[in-house]
């Protein structure tokens, strides 16, 4: 020590680095693993969240898929293929109605210019024409409302998006409605078949 009793360090000697080890304390040890503990617990709930709802998107990313390409991968009767056969039947549908209002333009024609004695009889073959006409012509309405359905159906398809219980519904609707219209058609058919028979029958009648 110097003279004011301040101690003096010998800078000529090396100095010593000194570790102090403090006493480890139980309950924080305890503390520790309880936090760790909890860490863990968040990450893996996190982490089966994450992949839990992957998995679940693309299962249901893969239904609406599945619906929307009518099962077969959309090679053969998607929502959209679907709409298009509608389309085709209404139109073909539309055709054997002009051929079944022709065919009662003429029967109406017939009527008209049959002779006194024929009269009635050319009247009521007219009037089988004009209803099997009819008949035709309301199968062809029906062909055209079921477009109509198909249309909506494919909207709603996309409307959907991933659910697949709605793209579901939505597909199945689509392929009802494109049946429905390929009945009509053929109802609209056989009708325009029929008048055009009854006017040739009435023909040789009259």
């Amino acid at each position: 020590m110097d003279a004011d009793k301040n101690p003096v360090y010998d800078t000529t000697k090396p100095l010593y680095a000194a570790t102090y080890y403090t006493k480890r304390s139980k309950d924080a040890d305890d503390f520790a693993k309880q936090i760790f503990t909890t860490l863990a617990t968040i990450f893996v709930s996190v982490i089966s969240f994450y992949f839990g709802s992957s998995a679940t998107s693309s299962g249901v990313g893969a239904g609406a898929k599945a619906a929307k390409d009518g099962g077969d991968a959309g090679k053969k009767s998607d929502p959209q293929s679907a709409l298009g056969e509608a389309k085709a039947a209404a139109h073909d549908a539309q055709t054997a109605a002009d051929r079944a209002a022709a065919a009662a333009k003429n029967a109406e024609d017939f009527a008209s210019k049959a002779p006194a004695d024929k009269a009635n009889a050319a009247r009521s073959s007219a009037d089988k024409v004009k209803s099997t006409a009819n008949a035709a012509i309301q199968a062809a309405d029906d062909a055209k409302r079921s477009v109509e359905d198909a249309q909506k159906a494919v909207t709603d398809v996309t409307a959907a998006g991933t659910d697949a219980t709605k793209t579901s519904a939505a597909a199945a609707a689509a392929f009802k409605a494109r049946d429905t219209a390929r009945a009509s058609a053929d109802q609209a058919k056989k009708n325009a078949d029929d008048a055009e028979r009854l006017l040739k029958e009435m023909g040789s009648n009259v």
